[in-house]
């Protein structure tokens, strides 16, 4: 399973529910960027919107990890089915922990420009008192 085939299968079935993804997105609780983002195969969906989706969607939760439509599915199908959804949950979490990465980095790159931009006014305040800045 990958983002990409996933994104496409939501795509279609959205297309095919006559849904816009601002729908999509209302049905479920999301924004449609969210939806958008799934749909370029960016991102997963959260686990736990899952059933919602699929609900959505009007198709089960299993042909949607599977990204594939069927009404019966034969032992190695769910089993694969499985192994997806224990991918995708890996998945997620690597992109949670993605997130989180570029979050810190975020931070300390502001408290850093604070911090910087602080001690400049520190010396230029300086400066003016001792007479260096004319």
């Amino acid at each position: 399973m990958n983002a990409k085939d996933m994104g496409l299968f939501i795509n279609e079935l959205r297309k095919e529910n006559k849904m816009t993804q601002m729908e999509l997105a209302g049905k479920i609780h999301v924004t449609d960027k969210a939806v958008s983002r799934w749909e370029r195969g960016i991102g997963f969906p959260d686990v736990q919107l899952l059933p919602s989706l699929a609900e959505a969607l009007h198709i089960s939760v299993a042909e949607l990890i599977s990204c594939k439509k069927s009404s019966n599915y034969s032992n190695e199908e769910v089993t694969n089915i499985i192994h997806n959804l224990d991918v995708y949950k890996k998945e997620c979490f690597r992109q949670d922990r993605k997130a989180d990465k570029i979050s810190l980095v975020c931070m300390i790159f502001v408290a850093a420009c604070v911090y910087i931009s602080g001690h400049r006014s520190i010396e230029l305040t300086h400066s003016y008192e001792c007479g260096l800045f004319l």
